[in-house]
């Protein structure tokens, strides 16, 4: 601004977008579905991935289990405090000058595009992954900054090009490079954001000269269209009806979070049985008839469901599956004892069950082994 006037390219900038609308409104939605995750108990600091879950992000298990709209609601979806305030950040920033510079349409085109894609990105690097956040699209957007600034001939003065493009060149790459040390970034989602958005910027930019700028406008957003429906068409598509491989392993973590859930159901069934048999309310006798016709047909389906999805050969979670299964047939061989009457005070039967007990531990730290590896 030189006089308190505006220069010629910052008024075309300004006639392209009075005011940006889209990114406010964005901002906006992020921080109140923040705020009511975090009324549902998501965590402000420390995070509660089951909530997180429950509201939409991006778990590939059920994701590829017939939810592919994870894709987008994971966008709104953040994981503490810290991750929304940062993203938020470099919405603001960054949106009111893309919006400005491709219109609000256009801005809102190639938000969701790149969103949508580092969602995809990320499925496809990681199928077990629970992701979440802004920063694919947002990255997306820092994609369809660079793919304007490097384009020639598009009415930005030279001194503002080099220091928009020395900008997003730094901030590109130190967010890539933090995200090789620390661990919870999702490197996929930003690479596949930033693909995304710079191809979807470079199709979508014009030049600033009002006159020139409207020629081919609408052409360039049925452009945009066509090319989020080629790419985003058969990604979903896939995610929806996925390669068997896949389909089976995002059904065997399905089954294993099932499990975790029927597992605390079962163990507690047996804590409050216990408990009233010290107390005096119930006898060994009903003791065992309860576990008999409470918690051995509970478990019985757990252990069917665990067998009725087998992993086809070679699968990385063939280890796993075989673990747990031990885990879950030695927990039934327990259910098994405590559901036939005996006498607590018999020696041989006091070592059957501290026999078996322990073969439940070991498939328990058994499998827990298979999952650090």
């Amino acid at each position: 601004m030189m006089g308190g006037e505006l220069l010629p390219w910052q008024v075309a900038l300004h006639q392209r977008c009075r005011r940006p609308v889209a990114t406010p409104l964005l901002v906006a939605a992020n921080v109140l579905l923040f705020i009511v995750m975090g009324f549902a108990g998501a965590g402000i600091l420390t995070p509660d991935p089951s909530v997180h879950i429950a509201f939409g992000s991006g778990y590939g298990p059920l994701t590829l289990g017939g939810e592919p709209w994870r894709l987008l609601t994971a966008t709104f979806i953040h994981f503490g405090l810290l991750h929304l305030l940062f993203n938020m950040w470099a919405l603001r920033d960054l949106g009111r000058l893309v919006e400005k510079l491709y219109g609000t349409t256009g801005f809102l085109l190639l938000y969701f595009f790149a969103g949508i894609s580092g969602s995809l990105a990320s499925l496809t690097w990681n199928p077990a992954v629970n992701g979440a956040g802004a920063s694919g699209a947002i990255f997306g957007v820092m994609g369809a900054l660079l793919a304007f600034v490097l384009r020639p001939g598009l009415g930005l003065p030279r001194v503002v090009v080099l220091a928009l493009r020395r900008d997003a060149f730094v901030f590109t790459g130190l967010s890539l490079a933090m995200g090789l040390f620390v661990a919870g970034i999702d490197n996929a989602a930003h690479l596949g954001g930033l693909v995304a958005g710079s191809t979807m910027g470079w199709l979508l930019a014009r030049p600033l000269d009002p006159e020139v700028g409207k020629r081919g406008s609408t052409a360039r957003l049925a452009a945009g269209l066509l090319l989020a429906t080629a790419v985003l068409g058969p990604g979903v598509w896939l995610v929806d009806n996925p390669p068997p491989r896949v389909a089976a392993e995002s059904q065997f973590l399905r089954d294993i979070d099932w499990l975790a859930t029927r597992d605390q159901e079962v163990v507690s069934g047996l804590s409050e049985l216990a408990k009233l048999g010290r107390s005096g309310s119930i006898d060994a006798t009903q003791f065992s008839q309860r576990v008999a016709t409470e918690l051995v047909p509970r478990w019985r389906e757990a252990h069917e469901r665990m067998l009725a999805h087998p992993l086809p050969a070679g699968s990385r979670y063939a280890p796993l599956q075989a673990a747990t299964i031990d885990y879950v047939e030695a927990r039934a061989g327990m259910l098994q004892l405590l559901a036939t009457p005996f006498d607590a005070g018999d020696p041989a039967m006091r070592a059957r069950l501290d026999r078996q007990n322990a073969a439940v531990e070991a498939a328990a730290a058994a499998v827990e082994k298979v999952r650090k590896h």
